[in-house]
């Protein structure tokens, strides 16, 4: 790649355990991924985003190396029947829930880790690349840059290098991926040689070790260099455009799950006190005439008015309680109890499914600072709703754990996975929707996790959900540790 065929835009390669590299990306590489940008003008998935960012831009090794460690960083944070929780574009209310879910824990999309991926010759570092990445070129020449003023020179944990087009040709060249014809392939076969190629790059730039023997500070090129190539500034322009797009759909769309929302709040107080006096009615007639009736087909007809009064009555009260739960009344509590407490609960239906139930305790004790009462009947709803999802012999895991986010906050997460059928993306979508099940008709409202999302939303927690057809669900719920008990336990994380 000449001078002349270089764009003046990099991607980083950002990496924790190797230095992180700078990538040149060439002209002709730059189109292809303006034009995978655009085809992402339907928000889709992260797992439809990475094919589509492979076939229209992976035959260039630059884009090949980055989406290569992309898919590599994807798959280690999956567990076996996990998948991606990423955000999808709201549906009206159920959709709406998801992406509230969502909004704060969320992985960012592919398209929103490309951008922030992208330097630019002649425009400033991203912020979080000036704070956190300690810059080397390989020309050996230190560069004093604007940018990092105020950090006294201070040298943080990660490196960034900055590959001139020549010496990053030497690392493709010597990777010995041969040329291939995607005419001759189908499309299937193109991506996996692809990505094969992608991995070879990627596994020959972090084993050559002299790249890393060379230092400077920021590098001033990309920041105070001459402007990017025409290419170079569509690309940059086109990845601005769309992201743009989404938010603003994303915005449109929350603002219509809030109407709903307030609508559903609305409908269900008004149900509440027009149809609970009604049903109380039903139920007290009913259970008086039970009590003088001796002809057991009329005592069966009573017991089902009564039995349905009261199915009636619980399920007018359960959406009550999703349109606005009760305070919660929060106090330090053992996290292993309330997870007990609820696993004894449901022993009967566990015996009644013939199902395994395997309980993983958190591996020393921790304190969260929640409503006991409220998070062991969300725990309980969505353990109940895992049970329901698995066919006989199946098996459902329950686990606590403590997770460290990347910003250092902690928190307590509980985990309930099960081995049934899994989720499509509109199931996943509706999941939290009241009303929504994915079972047949009779086996239940579709309250249960909605319930349990308002409640722990109540206690100041979160809820994800991460499912692939065919594989099971894991939910997971993140609840606040108590900090004081945290701090002298010192516990240890999740695995």
């Amino acid at each position: 790649m000449s001078n002349s065929h270089f764009s003046g835009v990099w991607l980083l390669l950002r990496q924790s355990a190797a230095p992180c590299f700078a990538l040149p990306v060439p002209r002709q590489a730059c189109l292809s991924l303006t034009r995978a940008v655009l085809a992402q003008r339907a928000d889709l998935s992260d797992t439809d985003a990475s094919k589509h960012l492979w076939a229209l831009a992976g035959s260039d090794p630059t884009i090949a190396v980055w989406l290569a460690h992309e898919d590599w960083c994807a798959a280690r944070q999956l567990k076996p029947h996990d998948s991606v929780a990423e955000p999808v574009l709201p549906d009206c209310l159920g959709g709406y829930l998801e992406a509230v879910r969502y909004q704060r824990h969320a992985p960012s999309s592919l398209l929103r880790r490309l951008s922030e991926s992208l330097v630019v010759s002649g425009q400033a570092f991203p912020s979080d690349v000036q704070q956190s990445l300690f810059s080397k070129n390989l020309s050996g020449k230190e560069h004093c840059d604007r940018h990092t003023n105020g950090h006294n020179g201070s040298r943080s944990r990660e490196e960034l290098i900055f590959l001139e087009s020549e010496v990053w040709l030497t690392v493709i060249a010597t990777a010995k991926c041969e040329p291939f014809e995607p005419e001759a392939l189908s499309l299937a076969d193109v991506l996996v040689v692809r990505r094969e190629y992608g991995e070879r790059w990627l596994t020959r730039l972090n084993a050559s070790g002299h790249l890393r023997e060379r230092g400077g500070q920021l590098d001033s090129r990309a920041a105070n260099g001459k402007p990017p190539s025409l290419e170079g500034a569509v690309l940059r322009d086109a990845v601005s455009a769309v992201l743009s797009m989404h938010e603003q759909v994303t915005h449109f769309q929350e603002a219509v799950g809030e109407a709903c929302l307030e609508a559903t709040r609305e409908l269900a107080y008004g149900a509440g006190h027009e149809i609970n006096n009604p049903l109380a009615n039903i139920a007290t007639r009913a259970q008086a005439l039970l009590l003088e009736e001796h002809d057991p087909e009329r005592r069966r007809r009573l017991s089902t008015i009564v039995d349905q009064s009261f199915r009636a009555r619980d399920m007018i009260g359960g959406l009550m309680l999703f349109a606005r739960p009760p305070k919660s009344q929060r106090v330090a509590t053992d996290l292993g109890s309330i997870m007990q407490a609820a696993i004894d609960s449901i022993q009967s239906l566990v015996a009644a499914r013939n199902v395994r139930l395997e309980y993983s305790p958190p591996p020393v004790p921790l304190e969260v600072v929640v409503d006991r009462a409220q998070i062991e009947e969300a725990v309980r709803a969505i353990a109940v709703n895992a049970l329901e999802a698995v066919s006989s012999g199946g098996r459902v895991v329950l686990s606590g754990c403590r997770r460290l986010e990347n910003n250092g906050d902690s928190w307590c997460e509980v985990r309930i996975v099960d081995e049934g059928r899994g989720m499509d993306t509109d199931t996943r979508r509706r999941a939290f929707a009241p009303f929504f099940s994915g079972r047949e008709a009779g086996r239940g409202v579709g309250l249960g996790l909605s319930k349990a999302w308002r409640l722990i939303e109540n206690n100041g927690g979160d809820v994800t959900i991460a499912s692939r057809l065919g594989q099971g669900t894991q939910v997971s719920i993140r609840l606040p540790l108590n900090a004081l008990a945290e701090a002298e336990a010192g516990v240890s994380g999740c695995p």
